[in-house]
């Protein structure tokens, strides 16, 4: 099996080079990781980039979308599987998941006709800020592993399909694996802070407070519970059916005006 291996945190993080051990027991790796950190850039993509060999593989100065694409397309490698990560932090929620450059080198790969994996690590709000080593993604990079192992043997996923998997730090032994759908809630707040508007995300608050009331088929709920969320997701924007469009779009003529703001005949 051949795994194209990327990640958001950087070519140096712990998490990265914890997965890419894990994942060298059962194939052939290339690493293609961003020289900086790119957390939260989504699908962002670069005009250029370039491309430099270090110990740990390539490092390219781009984004983790970039480094999927000059992969698959620059360097024209082939493998079995994408896998993004391990990220420092959960990526779940719907909102959370356009926005997560970990889970967009997954939605990359996936678009071009490679299945991949997104791998996170939950970090409880008590023990952040973590600093990271590679001891504290053992739990992670396993599931990580028999994940990449079974989808290889079983072909379960489409060749457009990806699984976000986020695993909480700590959890208990042993391991509940949870199949998943991304949570609806976003909890955003606006605050005057002087002359500028701080925008902040109450997630992580709301989760270590307790009160937080979600559904335990969520992502989320998930790692509330201690358990694995895996999620299966698809690249592809389905179209969403709406019975009453056509009819709607077929009214349009009634409703257009010419540029003076008057009713057309």
């Amino acid at each position: 099996m051949e795994v194209l291996v990327t990640n958001d945190d950087g070519h140096d993080s712990p998490g990265l080079h914890a997965l890419v051990d894990s994942l060298d027991e059962i194939g052939d790796v290339s690493v293609l990781a961003p020289a900086e950190d790119h957390s939260g850039v989504g699908r962002l993509r670069s005009d250029s980039v370039s491309v430099r060999e270090a110990p740990t593989g390539r490092v390219v100065t781009g984004t983790p979308a970039d480094c999927v694409i000059v992969g698959l397309e620059g360097l024209d490698l082939d493998p079995d599987l994408v896998v993004a990560g391990c990220n420092v932090g959960a990526n779940v929620g719907a909102y959370t998941l356009g926005r997560s450059g970990t889970v967009s080198a997954a939605i990359e790969g996936a678009f071009r006709g490679v299945p991949a994996i997104a791998l996170s690590l939950y970090v409880p709000e008590d023990r952040w800020p973590l600093r990271p080593t590679r001891k504290h993604f053992t739990e992670a990079v396993h599931v990580g592993r028999y994940l990449a192992t079974e989808l290889a043997q079983e072909q379960v996923l489409p060749d457009d399909g990806l699984l976000n998997v986020n695993v909480p730090l700590g959890a208990p032994d042993p391991l509940r694996l949870r199949v998943t759908t991304p949570s609806p809630h976003h909890p955003l707040t606006v605050e005057e802070n002087g002359d500028e508007l701080q925008i902040r995300d109450g997630t992580w608050d709301l989760m270590a407070s307790g009160e937080w009331e979600e559904e335990s088929e969520t992502d989320r709920g998930a790692i509330l519970d201690g358990a694995v969320s895996v999620t299966p997701l698809t690249a592809h924007h389905e179209r969403l059916e709406l019975p009453s469009i056509e009819s709607l779009l077929g009214a349009y003529h009634h409703a257009s005006r010419d540029v003076d703001g008057t009713e057309n005949a």
